[in-house]
């Protein structure tokens, strides 16, 4: 499933699921240039996706707003809500792994490979997860 990396108004998520136990998430897509992004993110987690059979979830043209890969106890409550979206869509099928796709603008590579974020035991929604 090809995923419109460049819709705009409400789409900033783009979610394709397979039944393969990987996600890939792409947090900080960017779609233009000049704007504090991960410029051409999407498009390197969609083919990784591809290749493995795997989800992806891809956020384009928030980062200016918020780091929705963040905890989202720890932002503003009118900007929480994307961070929980996208933790909750990346967990949707309870996954046996999460790839996260980065830019990289303070090192000598592009892109950085991560396996997500933290999970917290004192977060209850969390536990399920841990």
């Amino acid at each position: 499933m090809r995923l419109n990396f460049l819709s705009r108004g409400d789409e900033y998520f783009h979610t394709a699921y397979r039944d393969g136990g990987i996600v890939i998430g792409a947090p900080h897509n960017g779609t233009r240039q000049n704007v504090e992004a991960d410029i051409g993110t999407g498009p390197i987690a969609q083919a990784l996706a591809e290749k493995l059979n795997a989800g992806v979830v891809v956020v384009s043209d928030l980062r200016q707003v918020v780091d929705v890969n963040k905890n989202p106890l720890e932002l503003g409550s009118n900007i929480r809500k994307y961070a929980v979206r996208y933790q909750n869509e990346l967990f949707n099928h309870l996954p046996t792994l999460i790839i996260e796709i980065h830019g990289h603008v303070s090192g000598i590579y592009a892109v950085e490979v991560s396996t997500g974020f933290n999970l917290e035991a004192n977060n209850s929604s969390d536990v399920s997860f841990l």
